[in-house]
């Protein structure tokens, strides 16, 4: 599925043709209709974007560590750090598990409560 470039400040659509102004100074960039859009064109809006973001918000490592940061968040690589500083803030006196003891009771649990999941 290809994602249509919203209209803002940055894109003109001309004769049926959107323009990506990438720099305020120089001409528009012609994109093709979101159907015929590559993979490499989606590339470099990527690229893009991560640029705007970095001027935004810092150093592109800055950029990179904070999507490493949500991907562990969404994928729950980062579940057993925010449990040990669960842990460390609420329990102090309980002690902290390895993290095969972790993943290994974490796992169990999840297969004595499989909840709303596919398997």
């Amino acid at each position: 599925m290809t994602e249509h470039v919203e209209t803002g400040p940055l894109v003109e659509e001309r004769d049926g043709v959107e323009r990506v102004r990438t720099d305020p100074d120089r001409p528009p960039v012609a994109v093709r209709a979101p159907h015929l859009v590559t993979g490499r064109e989606k590339l470099v809006f990527a690229l893009i974007a991560a640029a705007r973001v970095t001027a935004a918000t810092g150093t592109p490592f800055d950029v990179v560590r904070r999507m490493g940061r949500f991907v562990s968040g969404v994928t729950g690589a980062d579940r057993y750090e925010r449990y040990v500083e669960h842990l460390r803030r609420v329990h102090p006196d309980r002690p902290v598990p390895s993290r095969a003891d972790f993943w290994r009771e974490h796992y169990a649990w999840q297969e004595r409560n499989p909840g709303t999941r596919c398997c």
